[in-house]
């Protein structure tokens, strides 16, 4: 006999990147809501899972940490077409990881449908001070690709909360096609989200 979700409906979100540009901090902030200093590499892909109530509507929330080494890009690649939100990361800290931004939105494009995927530029450790990149190398990123970003630092708990929340409301709108202006039930979208860090 077949079980009842407990769920309305379902969407993947994806973080790719750079190996260290804080994308398993990220969501072990958003789905644990804690922090370590310690590097743990992501081997191939992890997912983990939350919910959300939009209005009357439960949804599950699958998120997929990919690693960032080229020896699992097929895996992460082969991720791609189950995401209805990705997640592009760099981090202030290194520009190595903004140079690659072009790659990995490269591999978005070759792998998705981008009609039916919401992509958002995060700039990550925003806490740090001694930045490599310029507000203006990030902003002119974002403008040429059509990107919306938003500064984040799972550290100290900067943005998270909201470019999830934002994202997810994007992606909603985007499958059922509704009107704007609706607020989560949980963990509620504010229209006052800092694009910045601080």
């Amino acid at each position: 006999m077949n079980q009842t979700p407990k769920y309305d409906d379902k969407f993947s979100l994806m973080l790719i990147g750079d190996e260290n540009v804080g994308k398993t901090s990220i969501i072990n902030r958003y789905v644990n809501d804690t922090f370590s200093d310690e590097r743990r590499q992501t081997l191939g892909v992890d997912n983990f899972t939350q919910t959300k109530k939009m209005k009357k509507k439960k949804i599950l929330i699958k998120i997929w940490d990919t690693v960032g080494q080229e020896k699992y890009a097929m895996i992460t690649k082969s991720h791609y077409k189950i995401a209805h939100g990705i997640f592009l990361l760099c981090s202030v800290d290194s520009k190595d990881s903004f140079k690659s931004l072009p790659k990995w939105l490269q591999g978005v494009k070759d792998n998705c449908d981008l009609s039916r995927v919401k992509l958002m530029l995060i700039i990550s450790k925003c806490d740090i001070e001694e930045r490599q990149l310029t507000k203006e190398q990030i902003i002119n990123f974002s403008n040429k690709n059509s990107l919306e970003y938003i500064e984040v630092s799972a550290k100290e708990n900067i943005n998270i909360d909201e470019m999830f929340d934002k994202m997810i409301k994007d992606v909603y709108e985007m499958n059922y096609n509704r009107e704007k202006g609706f607020d989560l039930e949980e963990g509620a979208f504010s229209s006052g989200m800092k694009k910045g860090c601080c």
